[in-house]
Order: C-alpha cells, then sequence, then structure tokens
C-alpha cells in the first residue's frame, strides 16, 4: 500500500488507520516510537484487546492463523503484534504471512515488526504480501547529513510538550559559567556517527549557590535517555568524585531506562543490563555520605527508575514525571496483565530560595 518514514506516520495516522502496519528497520528507538503511535491510534479507535506473538525459535505458525480466526473474549477489537526479530521466518513462517495477508481478519489491526531486511528479503514473497497489503513504516539510522534537522525537530517536540532539553537544565540548575563537563566526546559504544552526542547523558560538575555538585543530566532526545554503557561509566565517574570530594550528587531524570538493541555484537552488555548493575550498590555505599538528588523532570524507567529510589530527595514535575520499572507493553508481554501507564507524578512545590531566571 504505502511506505513512510517515521515523521510522516503521525499524519497519515490522523488520515486513516490501515489494518496492517509493518515497522522495518533496526533503530530500536525509532521502532519503539513507531508502535507506540500505532498503538495509541488503535487503542483510540477501539482495538482495546491485544495479543503479542513472538516468532523465536520453535513458534507454532498456526498461532497467526488462529489469531485472526478467534473471536474476542468480550467481541472487542483486537490488536496482534507478529514479532519477527530474526527477520527469517523460515518457508512454514514465509506460508502463514502469505495466507494471513491474502485474508487479514476483520476488526483486527496487525502490526509486526522486522530488523531491516536485505535486498533478497525484501524482495521475497513474505515481505512483498506485507508490503501489498499493509503500511511499511522504515526506522533506519539517521542519516549524518540530517542529524541537525532530525535532533532540532525532537528538540522542538521537546518543548512543545513543555519540557526543557538537557543541557537547558543545566543551565538553569548551576551557577553560570561553573559547569565543568566530562566525558564530552563519549557516544554509543564509541561509534563516530554523530548519532548519539554524549551518549544520552551530559555529566559534569558545577556550582549550585556557589556549592560544588556533581550532575548527570539524561537526554531524552538522544535514544530516549536509555542508559548506555559509555554514559554510565560517565556517571559512574561522578559518583566516584561525589563520594571522594563528600558533594551532592544530582541527577535530572528523562530517561527510558537500560538501552536495548537489536545488534547482536551488543549482546553481550545487554545481557549484564548494559554494564550498569553496580550503579545501585554505588548508590548504597553513598547513602549517608553525600546527598543524593535525583529530579524528575520526565519519566524514569527501569534502571533510571532505581535512583529516585535510592535517592534522599526526589522532586517530581506534576503531570510531566513518573517512575515505572516496566511499562505497560512489558508487562502485558511478560506476565499477560494489561495495565495502565504510570500516572504522572503528583507532587509540586515553590522553592523557598527562588533563583533569577527560574519559571515561577
Amino acid at each position: 500500500m504505502a511506505n513512510l518514514r517515521l515523521e510522516q506516520l503521525q499524519a497519515h495516522l490522523e488520515r486513516e488507520l490501515r489494518p496492517l502496519y509493518v515497522i522495518h528497520g533496526d533503530e530500536p528507538l525509532l521502532a519503539l516510537e513507531a508502535g507506540d503511535a500505532i498503538r495509541a491510534r488503535a487503542r483510540a479507535n477501539g482495538f482495546s484487546e491485544r495479543l503479542v506473538l513472538a516468532a523465536e525459535r520453535g513458534f507454532d505458525w498456526n498461532e497467526l492463523g488462529a489469531s485472526g480466526s478467534s473471536l474476542s473474549l468480550f467481541g472487542d477489537k483486537k490488536l496482534i503484534e507478529l514479532r519477527l526479530a530474526s527477520g527469517k521466518p523460515g518457508s512454514d513462517g514465509a506460508g502463514a504471512i502469505e495466507a494471513f495477508c491474502a485474508k487479514l481478519p476483520p476488526d483486527a489491526l496487525t502490526l509486526v515488526t522486522l530488523p531491516r531486511l536485505d535486498k533478497a528479503g525484501q524482495g521475497s514473497p513474505w515481505f512483498k504480501a506485507l508490503e501489498t497489503k499493509g503500511v511499511v513504516v522504515n526506522v533506519y539510522p539517521v542519516e549524518r547529513a540530517r542529524l541537525p534537522e532530525w535532533i532540532a525537530a525532537r528538540l522542538a517536540r521537546q518543548k512543545e510538550r513543555g519540557k526543557l532539553d538537557a543541557r537547558a537544565r543545566l543551565d538553569l540548575l548551576l551557577d553560570p559559567g561553573t559547569f565543568r563537563e566530562i566525558g564530552v566526546l563519549a557516544t554509543h559504544l564509541g561509534r563516530a556517527d554523530g548519532a548519539t552526542p554524549a551518549d544520552g547523558v551530559v555529566c559534569g560538575t558545577g556550582m549550585v549557590d556557589a556549592r560544588p555538585a556533581c550532575v548527570a543530566s539524561y537526554d531524552f532526545t538522544v535514544q530516549g535517555g536509555s542508559i548506555g554503557p559509555v554514559g554510565e561509566r560517565k556517571v559512574a565517574r561522578l559518583r566516584e568524585l561525589a563520594l571522594r570530594e563528600r558533594i551532592p550528587m544530582i541527577w535530572l531524570v528523562d530517561s527510558a531506562g537500560a538501552r536495548l538493541s537489536a545488534d547482536p555484537e551488543e549482546a553481550a552488555w545487554i545481557s549484564s543490563f548494559a554494564d550498569t548493575g553496580y550503579l545501585f550498590r554505588e548508590q548504597v555505599v553513598m547513602s549517608g555520605v553525600v546527598p543524593q538528588v535525583a529530579a524528575m523532570v520526565g519519566p524514569g524507567a527501569a534502571g533510571t527508575a532505581y535512583i529516585p529510589g535510592l535517592a534522599d530527595f526526589v522532586p517530581m514535575v506534576r503531570g510531566t514525571s513518573s517512575i515505572a520499572i516496566g511499562g505497560p507493553y512489558l508487562v502485558k508481554s511478560v506476565v499477560g496483565e494489561d495495565v495502565t501507564r504510570p500516572a504522572p507524578g503528583p507532587c509540586s512545590a515553590t522553592p523557598p530560595w527562588p533563583r533569577p531566571g527560574w519559571p515561577g
């Protein structure tokens, strides 16, 4: 039917909702955003039941056909998700996908997630069947030439939500001219593609009302502010410095948690929680020795939900902040239970020492 880029998806969904969508590509954050946009529109259109099929080794492809023919328990419209992480369904899977596309189930919306396929894969009959019957949303890494435009657009969306970017927050928090950044050239696994500036967390030292502090500001515009191994080493260096010098440690949390990737070369550090588990032990060691402040200026999920849990003071932003170990889709896929999104933080306060330039 159509091939879209992620930036075209929202306008498409506002016009119409098709029965089949395919998210195709290896950029995990963009794939997550595309999936969330489609799910949100599906829920708004009455697709209240959700079935997730993970086509891993040993998967029974008859389940795909059965998912469309089985009636909903409550007669609701159904969202069917097929996740094909390998991008290789095999002969049985290819036949099942082609048969499914030939007769898409009524009162159902199907969302298929695939890694980026090579030319042969994209030319295969099963992928052509998906492409013919559905809308393919391509989520490829952003080209270097488009990065400035892409980053500017993400920053603009942050501001539309009433959120500042990571560096603007530091400008408000710290005394002018006192910030000294560490790990300026850090990127995801040291890659020089320009796609992950500061590896998603801006770190350094500065003065707060003439008092020194260590500060880590998570940047949601870079991989959802997720924790990567390089970025976390920067934060670990700050924790070490704060403990040694007995100065406060401040986190500005706006993060999706530990970073995940479809790249098999990165499986080792994914399995070790992005090589970041020691952060919990270090926060416990710091407890009662140096003040720990975790300002929730956005979401804190999974790994970054533990940071406020171990901190001394946790201010939140009404209507913006949330803390959750796992989101509703993760809970549903693991235990089969439907839960709502984490409620925004209810806290609000007026600081007793207003600082020049602070809103309100």
